[in-house]
């Protein structure tokens, strides 16, 4: 789903690139072909048209949640952050809560695995989130 003059994969990701939403075929906002941009512009993490979640903004949830597998974090405990994820990634009334949960999960990882976790974490919070979260 490329329009003329768009590269056909990510040069950050290697990923196929799109220009819809896969979900409802709403066009994605970004620069306008042809003009020159001087501003960084960061891909939406959401669908302006329907709500849903870009791939890309997945698979950063995703990857937050295999960190914390891979480290042998219970399951319960992943399970409660991999909900808790959803609510981080936008500023509704459940953002707070859900940061103060993951805060309570990550206070009991190794320091090594907690900044990588943090990190993940932060590419994906909203701002509301990652004051809470002290980001």
């Amino acid at each position: 789903m490329t329009q003329a003059g768009t590269k056909p994969f990510c040069p950050g990701c290697g990923e196929p690139t799109i220009t819809a939403c896969p979900e409802c075929n709403a066009s994605i906002k970004g620069d306008f072909l042809g003009m020159p941009s001087f501003v960084e512009r960061p891909m939406p993490p959401f669908c302006e048209g329907c709500g849903a979640a870009y791939p890309w903004q997945i698979s950063r949830v995703a990857n937050a949640v295999d960190l914390l597998r891979l480290e042998g974090v219970e399951d319960s405990a992943v399970q409660e952050i991999e909900q808790s994820l959803a609510d981080i990634t936008k500023d509704t009334p459940r953002t707070q809560v859900a940061a103060v949960r993951i805060l309570k999960v990550l206070g009991k990882l190794k320091r090594p695995i907690y900044d990588v976790a943090i990190k993940i974490i932060a590419d994906i919070a909203s701002s509301q989130a990652k004051s809470r979260l002290g980001l």
